[in-house]
């Protein structure tokens, strides 16, 4: 393996000279230049300080379609710029995340674990869809449904430098964010379609909010959202598919303490029936259960009937569907238009 001269692992590992600057076009860095060219991918990556301890495996370099052993001056151009990129993916994990917990932050009593790790996970799925777009930076980030701040907490974490907003239908829970990671408040109405919202975001993140509305406050809410989001903007947002349909279905969908999830709904079991069979006809199902005292309950939604109602709209540009992947809810990521 090539080694690194000490001036080069002194202007990486001091933070100096960014690596991925110097990765994509190390022609910028003078005397530098040569000695980065002509020493290999995984020595390179091995001289980011903000990777720490976090080694990249053989896994991982197979999956991004690089040899490690090859040198960076083997690269064109076109292969520099993406291993830039991918590195910008393998270097950001949310640190010093705020741990201040409101008591009233139910999510986090029924599972103060998966409360953390759930958060994370949203980070490398916004991390991937920045990968994807080559999108560089995020500056405005509104978290529309953003409870006692779950998933914002994480934002604030891994992007420091954004402007957060906090929108939730409960006061106390953007009061919260508000105060507690400096997050713009709005509070929403109790149809989330009819919120007020000032100026554009460039990520709007959107967690298992349209799980729980009827299909005509879909269509507001993504009415207000295409309004909302920036050009090149990302939205993302979770569904519940055909992973939740057949829980519902097989009467096996378990709550955080190990009960029927719908115990507490006051539902009959037609009505859950009724719902399996408007998804299998229609593609959507519906129960309602005055979740929080308002017209809130449980959806669940085919992709074909999310994509349809995404395809007819010019402020969008759908990206990705990933079933499960905000586990157990599928994951819609769109770009503004």
């Amino acid at each position: 393996m090539t080694e690194a001269p000490s001036g080069l692992d002194e202007s990486l590992g001091s933070g100096r000279v960014d690596i991925c600057e110097l990765i994509a076009e190390p022609g910028r860095f003078g005397d530098l230049a040569g000695a980065a060219e002509s020493t290999t991918l995984e020595r390179l990556v091995s001289l980011e300080p903000r990777m720490g301890d976090r080694g990249v495996d053989a896994g991982m370099w197979r999956r991004v379609g690089l040899d490690p052993n090859l040198t960076l001056g083997a690269l064109d151009a076109t292969d520099r710029k993406w291993l830039a990129d991918v590195l910008r993916f393998w270097r950001v994990s949310p640190h010093n995340v705020i741990e201040t917990i409101s008591p009233a932050d139910w999510i986090h009593e029924l599972g103060p674990v998966n409360y953390y790790k759930t958060g994370r996970t949203t980070i490398r799925r916004v991390r991937l869809a920045m990968l994807q777009e080559r999108k560089a930076e995020i500056r405005r980030i509104l978290d529309f449904g953003s409870g006692y701040g779950r998933i914002l907490r994480q934002f604030k974490a891994a992007f420091p430098e954004a402007r957060l907003t906090a929108c939730d239908v409960i006061s106390d829970a953007v009061d919260f964010c508000a105060e507690t990671f400096g997050a713009e408040p709005v509070y929403a109405a109790d149809d989330p379609g009819t919120t007020e919202l000032e100026g554009e975001f460039d990520l709007i993140w959107v967690g298992s909010l349209f799980s729980h509305l009827d299909a005509p406050r879909w269509k507001s809410l993504l009415d207000l959202l295409e309004r909302a989001l920036e050009r090149d903007g990302l939205l993302m947002f979770t569904t519940q598919g055909r992973f939740i349909r057949d829980q519902i279905a097989e009467r096996t969908w378990l709550d955080a303490h190990g009960e029927p999830i719908w115990v507490n709904w006051d539902v009959s079991d037609d009505q859950l029936s009724q719902a399996v069979s408007d998804y299998d006809r229609e593609g959507f199902g519906y129960v309602g259960w005055g979740a929080l005292d308002r017209r809130y309950g449980t959806s669940i939604a085919t992709p074909a009937w999310v994509l349809e109602r995404l395809q007819t709209r010019p402020g969008f540009r759908v990206l990705t569907y990933w079933e499960k992947g905000w586990t157990p809810q599928d994951l819609v990521v769109c770009v503004g238009t």
